[in-house]
């Protein structure tokens, strides 16, 4: 009895593989409002916290304190010195928080922080998805290939975090993939070799 049970495994399995998972009427920006969705109810409520606190006071302060240095009220090095501080921070994520901070003279609130974050990650993978089609990839496979970060807790929660982590990640996955694009290109020109070794120098 248990025997036929154990037989029957194999043809359920059968079943389960021959029924076709179709993503075709499944559109990409479904798929990423979706996502962005998700991210934005994780990280509702959560607090600035570590590198956080610092990249959005730098880029606080440099909104509050800009039109000083175009009146010469401030040393532009002085304010140079405060972005960068001990040379620890790059000022990437400060610089990418510089329009949200305009908009809300330097005191954006929570929700549009994190809100802004998600912008930005996902306008990136949107790209990457871009580029995986342009490969050769199948639109199908290249959705699923962004459905399946969005099943990771971690992920979405990083989504609307201004950490730089994920979105320079993002970035670098985009810059791989373009870069293999345009190497597979027969008509390459010789500046497609000095833009991948900027590409890597600006990743790195």
């Amino acid at each position: 009895m248990v025997f036929d049970r154990m037989l029957t495994i194999p043809n359920s399995l059968k079943r389960i593989k021959s029924t076709n998972i179709n993503l075709d009427c499944i559109k990409i920006h479904h798929i990423l409002i979706f996502g962005a969705l998700l991210s934005f109810v994780l990280n509702n409520g959560i607090a600035i916290s570590g590198d956080e606190e610092f990249y959005l006071s730098r880029s606080s302060f440099f909104v509050k304190n800009i039109f000083k240095v175009i009146n010469g009220e401030l040393n532009f090095a002085l304010l140079v010195d405060n972005i960068v501080d001990r040379g620890f921070f790059v000022p990437g994520v400060s610089i990418i928080l510089l329009p949200v901070s305009f908009i809300f003279a330097g005191s954006p609130p929570l929700y549009m922080i994190r809100a802004y974050a998600i912008l930005i990650n996902i306008l990136l993978v949107f790209f990457i998805y871009r580029e995986l089609v342009k490969l050769g990839l199948k639109q199908t496979k290249a959705k699923l290939a962004v459905i399946i970060p969005f099943l990771i807790p971690y992920y979405l929660y990083y989504s609307g975090a201004i950490w730089g982590d994920l979105i320079a990640s993002h970035a670098a996955i985009l810059l791989f993939l373009f870069f293999e694009r345009r190497l597979r290109d027969e008509d390459k020109k010789w500046y497609i070799y000095i833009c991948i070794g900027a590409g890597f120098g600006f990743i790195s």
